[in-house]
């Protein structure tokens, strides 16, 4: 068997990203339209408005010229939830509009969305899954790094993320089953010739059973182009047996002809591996696979365990990053809550109702902040270790994550970002956030983070410590208010600072 790395006819530029996830935006909320016209009672559409404002004593983030301001942010958005038959999916999406009191022309608008949408178009066998979102990131690890958004700082970029991927499944001759997707995904930053990138790939699939043991065939071809002129190109065809002895326990061996474009030329290996998952209990899994690719050694390692009131998730990965963000942890408290109440509320779509009402009761609604992480524009090896400890008492609640990442060159791709100056970026972290219900409206909440970018030969290493302190109160069931203190510090070679900032905010749901 032989894969040859071929170059797509043609592949649309990274500008698409936008046009795309406007579309993903106006589509999902019309396929939660159309699913309640025809009757269903599984959509809900929440309008959303918040005004805050931050006085600072530090809004350029600098040790030099520190400038005070204050900063008003008004956010109108909505919420949408279908949980129709065919149509499932959830967008959250809102549009901050920053506006310094000292310096009017700092002022600008930031997207924030959240969406992600399947539907069904044929019943059991052609379907769509999209999936896009907008974030602020860091351009560089080794620049000035700040959790908050609306820092003047020339070190972030608004990320946008898109992936459309239709489907087609069924069943062959009454024995086996088979898929077929086209994956069309990518990102752009607006951030020159870093992080813009556009892929496509096709994958199908066939499989089956005969009693506790399993087979399948499947095949896959990707190609990703970045805005730097560099492509890079990986193909995969190979098969699998699987076997579940007890039903606790399934194990499985892969093996499959691998090709990827590393640098200038090709490479191809006889790829092979497997992978085990033991679930004893409904709220214990533990899983591993491993794999020899034409990049060398990747693994995916995740236990996760759940008491009556606390949980604990550990996950190891190393894989091949062809995205616009590398390393990093994108801490969110939605997702670390959405993971680990999986086993209690299988559904996706009734899992975010759930995760939400838990957030917001408890006064944890904080913002998702991607620590970590940088800007890349050519492919490389990311390793990311995660673990995550949740509790929840009867009026608290305390949640504890750490990670550390490596990201490593791919052989001499070409990058314009810190990958083109060092060939090793690492990064390591700690998020903690706790709250406490006063009463039945009221709630203090504590969000703590610390995140370090370690040297890497010529590029000196930082360090960022920040901790928020909030009171939020229930007006009503439908208005909130809040009122908190941030302190940040950040330890560096060029650009050292620290700030504190008073904060306040009123938010509506309609």
């Amino acid at each position: 068997m032989r894969l040859d790395v071929m170059t797509p006819v043609s592949m649309r530029r990274p500008a698409a990203g936008w046009s795309l996830s406007l579309l993903l935006v106006a589509g999902l909320p019309w396929m939660a339209t159309q699913a309640y016209a025809q009757g269903s009672a599984g959509v809900t559409v929440v309008p959303t408005f918040s005004l805050s404002q931050t006085l600072t004593d530090n809004r350029k983030l600098s040790s030099t010229d520190r400038q005070a301001d204050l900063i008003t942010t008004l956010s109108p958005g909505v919420q949408i939830t279908s949980r129709s038959g065919a149509v499932q999916g959830s967008l959250t999406y809102s549009a901050n509009g920053l506006f310094y009191a000292k310096d009017t022309s700092a002022s600008n608008l930031q997207h924030q969305l959240v969406a992600a949408g399947s539907a069904e178009l044929i019943e059991r066998r052609l379907g769509v899954d999209a999936s896009t979102s907008i974030s602020q990131q860091a351009i560089s690890a080794f620049g000035t790094q700040s959790t908050s958004s609306s820092a003047d700082n020339g070190n972030r970029a608004e990320v946008v993320s898109y992936s459309l991927a239709p489907y087609l499944r069924g069943r062959l001759l009454g024995e086996a089953d088979y898929q077929a997707r086209l994956t069309y995904s990518g990102s752009s930053s607006g951030a020159g010739s870093i992080g813009d990138t556009s892929s496509l790939s096709g994958s199908m699939g066939l499989s089956g059973t005969f009693g506790r043991f399993g087979w399948g065939l499947d095949a896959s071809r990707s190609a990703t182009e970045y805005s730097n002129g560099r492509r890079s190109f990986s193909g995969r065809a190979g098969g699998s047996l699987s076997a579940t002895p007890d039903p606790e326990v399934r194990v499985a061996l892969r093996l499959a002809r691998d090709a990827g474009d590393v640098s200038t030329g090709s490479s191809s290996v006889i790829s092979w591996g497997g992978g085990a998952t033991w679930t004893p209990t409904p709220r214990t899994t533990l899983s591993l696979d491993a794999d020899r690719r034409y990049f060398g050694n990747s693994h995916t390692l995740s236990f996760q365990h759940r008491f009556a009131r606390s949980s604990w998730s550990y996950s190891d990965s190393r894989s091949v990053s062809t995205g616009a963000v590398s390393g990093g942890s994108s801490f969110s408290l939605y997702n670390i809550f959405f993971v680990q109440l999986a086993s209690l509320e299988p559904d996706p779509v009734k899992r975010d109702v759930l995760v939400r009402d838990l957030l917001r009761k408890n006064g944890l609604e904080v913002p998702s902040t991607n620590i970590g992480g940088f800007l890349t524009s050519s492919s490389s090896v990311s390793r990311t270790r995660t673990l995550t400890f949740t509790l929840q008492g009867l009026r608290d609640t305390y949640t504890l994550s750490t990670f550390q990442s490596t990201s490593t060159s791919l052989g001499s791709s070409v990058d314009t970002g810190d990958l083109g100056q060092a060939s090793e970026v690492r990064q390591q972290g700690i998020t903690f956030a706790f709250s406490y219900r006063l009463d039945p409206t009221s709630s203090l909440s504590v969000f703590g983070s610390t995140q370090k970018t370690l040297d890497s030969g010529r590029l000196a290493g930082n360090d960022l410590r920040t901790v928020t302190a909030t009171w939020q109160a229930s007006l009503g069931l439908r208005t909130q208010v809040s009122l908190g203190l941030r302190y940040a510090v950040f330890d560096a070679e060029l650009n050292p600072y620290h700030e504190t900032a008073l904060l306040g905010s009123l938010s509506l749901r309609f």
